[in-house]
């Protein structure tokens, strides 16, 4: 799925909402019988009065007359059941009138009143929190939707209307903050959460152009979706705002490999190319392997077969030399070398060899490039990635979490991800 090109908006369920102004609106005496699960104001013998008296003023459209009317009702209020029915008078006559304070107070007298089922509730709160945000009183409007999703249980269906009515009102971060919480309550009220929810979320985070909202976001889809094709979203989007070097990429595509989220010809050659023949020709080799079982891509294709028979020629003779190299790592005033030296057992998927170079490496410190670049985190990220190939999760989390630079840092939240470390969406939020 691609979420960063245009997609269909979130089929929300407000289209299918019964609004609050429904409520039959006729004399008490004649009303017809509402629903079972619809409250039955038994209101006091003055206010159904005057309430009654008040159906053929709101029928009329007259605005000073409806006014009048309100004022009578509000003086003869005793009781719950009164309120309720002046709210909803009050809503009725602000959708009669086009007054939104009059529509703004009948939400709030429905959103408290003691008869209002809770599912009303929060669409009553809904509903006010978007009139007080058209007014401008943005932090009421918060609340309101903060009560709204408190009043509503069973699904995240009112925060994803919330996050809907952000998006079209161009506040990107608030509709994907919504948005999370909308998927984690459906998800924890052990109901599926319908994928479009988090096309949505990526779509909006990516309609901000805010290159850090579209990482957070995408961390949190793939922490919480299992489809693949979010993995590679988020590494095409990542490509697009940030200019990765080539052992980044690679590191990226390793979580991809892992996964089995290789799925196009694209993809393998970038893999091939960022690996390097010459560099890691096993990981060449093994990556191609998977490719050719697999039929993404076919020995038949030119540029792969050879890339795969260089590699091929090339990996007796590195193998060769692992045990001088581990011996010269571990001599060496600093650690580069040995960091080089566990790149390449790790391309062999010689893991605990990789792993002892890796730690050394750190321990030595002084792992700078020919270009003067701190590769520190290189090798802590790989020492991770070494872990988590042998099985260590909780060892491969610290490290991951330990990393600081700044693609390095969201490649490494990516992982965390997969790895079902919810530290991962905090951390990305934080960034």
């Amino acid at each position: 799925m691609n979420i960063f090109s245009s997609t269909k908006a979130v089929l929300l369920a407000a289209a299918a909402m019964m609004p609050l102004s429904a409520i039959p609106l006729a004399p008490v005496a004649h009303a017809q019988e509402a629903a079972s699960e619809a409250p039955q104001p038994k209101p006091s013998r003055k206010f159904n009065r005057v309430y009654n008296e008040g159906i053929g003023t709101l029928q009329s459209g007259d605005a000073a007359a409806i006014a009048a009317a309100i004022q009578s009702m509000r003086s003869e209020v005793k009781n719950d059941d009164d309120r309720y029915l002046l709210g909803s008078y009050l809503l009725n006559a602000g959708n009669k009138t086009s007054d939104d304070a009059l529509k703004l107070e009948g939400y709030g007298i429905l959103a408290e009143n003691a008869l209002t089922p809770n599912k009303n509730k929060a669409l009553a709160n809904y509903f006010r929190g978007m009139l007080l945000h058209n007014a401008g009183q943005k932090n009421e409007a918060s609340a309101a939707f903060a009560a709204s999703s408190q009043a509503s249980v069973g699904s995240g269906q009112s925060e994803v209307n919330i996050a809907d009515f952000y998006r079209k009102s161009n506040e990107h971060a608030l509709a994907v903050e919504w948005m999370v919480r909308g998927i984690d309550k459906q998800a924890a009220a052990g109901q599926e959460v319908p994928d479009n929810w988090y096309s949505f979320l990526g779509s909006t985070a990516n309609a901000s152009g805010n290159a850090a909202l579209i990482h957070r976001a995408m961390v949190e889809i793939v922490s919480r979706s299992p489809r693949k094709d979010y993995l590679r979203d988020a590494l095409t989007l990542y490509n697009r705002d940030n200019d990765l070097v080539n052992q980044e990429t690679l590191d990226f595509l390793r979580l991809l490999r892992r996964q089995k989220a290789l799925h196009s010809s694209r993809l393998y050659s970038e893999y091939v190319e960022m690996a390097d023949a010459r560099r890691y020709p096993a990981e060449v080799v093994a990556v191609l392997d998977e490719g050719f079982a697999d039929g993404t891509i076919s020995k038949s294709e030119v540029t792969f077969a050879e890339s795969y028979n260089d590699a091929k020629s090339r990996m007796a003779g590195l193998r060769a030399s692992f045990d001088q190299d581990e011996r010269e790592s571990l001599s060496s005033s600093n650690g580069f070398l040995a960091m080089l030296t566990g790149d390449a057992l790790f391309s062999f998927g010689e893991y605990a060899r990789a792993q002892k170079m890796y730690e050394a490496a750190i321990s030595k410190g002084g792992i700078v490039d020919n270009d003067g670049r701190d590769q520190t985190d290189r090798a802590r990220m790989r020492l991770a990635i070494t872990k988590v190939n042998q099985g260590d999760i909780a060892g491969a989390k610290a490290d991951f979490s330990a990393i600081s630079s700044k693609h390095r840092k969201a490649i490494a939240e990516y992982w965390l991800a997969t790895l079902g470390d919810s530290a991962a969406a905090d951390t990305a939020t934080a960034s």
